[in-house]
């Protein structure tokens, strides 16, 4: 009780400096002085090289370019994993897809249920409990996760749920096939295959903060670690090079400005746990009798069932399996997008035997959980082609804001879009990743259901709980072959 007690001061505190106002500096992401080099074996680029021309076309994922394609990796990551998604969740539906909705609305179920104080929502709209058959949150997420199936001929690969406490789950999914429509955006000819090119695009969609532990012990996490001491422990399960990395946290405020890259303790314990050995069999029975799908055996990593380790081993095995004309995108909402950009880094400085043909990161209302070098070190990467990044927000939504940028935290991603469908001007407007971060605006007049309507918002409905805020159709989208085209969209 009193643990619980001192993080929710904590969260009082956090909640206070956001409403602060206060001016901050401009921040610049330029090199340090007196740094070492990164440890990527390649030269990297540093803000102020790259500030001197716009981003090349070639670092601009197309399947960015879709709205219609950010949409529903927004119907995914803020909705559709909220709930547990088995091998078999779309096995035997009716054809007819009101009905394959009503059958799947159904079976939706989760092992994790939702903190009182934070009840899962779609827009304004909040989920009824299991037993209330007329829940409007399971019928929208069950009619959005049977268009993804169809639209995408998409399969689940994975279900990974530990389930440890902090570790967060996530669905490891493969979409075989792009509507013609995004598949021209995206750089493919639809007559020359039914199956993205050759090859299907693996998708990474992590879970959001759904229990109360998600809020109290990861999103309250006040300590930054070096990823680079924690990658090491987590890649060695080596119990003494964990205690050496957990001994290198830094209190926010006072985490030095040379320090490496770094993420906040509590998002890393919910990406690669706190445990590196085998589950207990006693946990295996616990999440047997729950109805959890159990994670997938015989991991390459030493016999972990973290989900780091669970992520590492299914998406290497794609990747083997489809070949270098896979792409990943990897994509989250609120926890889960900060879970995505550290999956991202991860991936790409701690490589796979087998790399995606392109690396697209795609985060939906990111907390700030990481410091300026990641950011610095993540745009790096972007700069040489290596990952195509972008987050997208909603004005009035207070999560992106959380920590304050004067805590030292980032959101790990320089690239944005934002909805603002109560702006008299752009309601859609689009920040390059050479865009300087201090120059992006701050937090609007909060909404209550801004966090849960990027779905919304991109289907052109009307922000949660209100009747004339949109961002239509018409609209152009901003993101386009490059900083200065954009384009209009024409979608169901």
């Amino acid at each position: 009780a009193e643990s619980s007690l001192r993080r929710m001061r904590l969260l009082q505190v956090v909640a206070t400096l956001v409403a602060a106002p206060a001016a901050l500096p401009a921040v610049h992401l330029g090199p340090r002085q007196g740094q070492d080099a990164p440890r990527s074996s390649q030269t990297r680029l540093s803000m102020s090289q790259r500030q001197a021309h716009e981003v090349p076309a070639a670092q601009i994922s197309n399947l960015l370019c879709s709205r219609e394609f950010v949409r529903d990796m927004a119907r995914l990551a803020e909705q559709i994993v909220m709930h547990d998604l088995p091998l078999a969740l779309w096995n035997n539906l009716p054809d007819n897809a009101d009905k394959a909705a009503e059958v799947l609305a159904s079976r939706l179920t989760s092992r994790q249920s939702a903190a009182f104080f934070a009840p899962d929502k779609l827009g304004h709209v909040k989920e009824r409990p299991s037993s209330d058959r007329a829940c409007a949150v399971r019928a929208g997420r069950a009619a959005f996760a049977v268009e993804l199936q169809r639209k995408y001929s998409a399969k689940i690969e994975a279900w990974i749920d530990t389930p440890d406490t902090l570790e967060k789950q996530c669905s490891v999914l493969t979409l075989h096939s792009l509507p013609q429509r995004i598949a021209a955006k995206s750089g493919i000819n639809p007559s020359e295959s039914s199956d993205v090119n050759g090859a299907p695009i693996v998708v990474v969609a992590f879970r959001g903060s759904k229990g109360a532990s998600d809020y109290l012990r990861t999103d309250v996490s006040p300590y930054f670690v070096p990823v680079a001491a924690a990658q090491q422990a987590a890649d060695a399960a080596d119990m003494g090079l964990w205690s050496v990395a957990r001994a290198a946290r830094h209190l926010l405020p006072f985490a030095p400005s040379t320090l490496d890259a770094s993420v906040t303790w509590g998002l890393w314990c919910s990406y690669a746990g706190c445990r590196q050995s085998p589950r207990p069999e006693t946990q295996k029975q616990g999440a047997a009798s729950s109805g959890a799908q159990e994670p997938r055996n015989g991991s390459s990593h030493g016999g972990q069932t973290t989900c780091r380790a669970l992520v590492r081993e299914t998406v290497e095995k794609l990747l083997l399996q489809h070949g270098p004309r896979t792409r990943l995108v990897l994509t989250g909402h609120s926890l889960g997008a900060a879970l995505a950009t550290l999956c991202a880094y991860d991936l790409l400085t701690s490589p796979l035997s087998q790399q995606a043909s392109e690396t697209v990161l795609l985060a939906f209302a990111p907390p700030r959980f990481f410091n300026l070098q990641f950011n610095k070190e993540l745009d790096d990467l972007q700069a040489e082609g290596k990952l195509h990044a972008l987050r997208v927000e909603v004005a009035g939504d207070v999560v992106p804001h959380i920590p304050p940028r004067r805590l030292g935290a980032h959101h790990g991603i320089t690239a944005r879009v934002l909805l603002d469908p109560r702006a008299k001007g752009d309601k859609i407007s689009y920040a390059s990743p050479k865009t300087p971060i201090s120059t992006q605006s701050g937090l609007a007049w909060p909404h209550p259901h801004a966090h849960t309507s990027h779905a919304i918002l991109l289907q052109g409905d009307a922000l949660g709980g209100e009747s004339k805020a949109r961002c239509p159709l018409d609209l152009t989208w901003p993101v386009g072959a490059s900083n200065d085209q954009s384009q209009v969209e024409s979608f169901v």
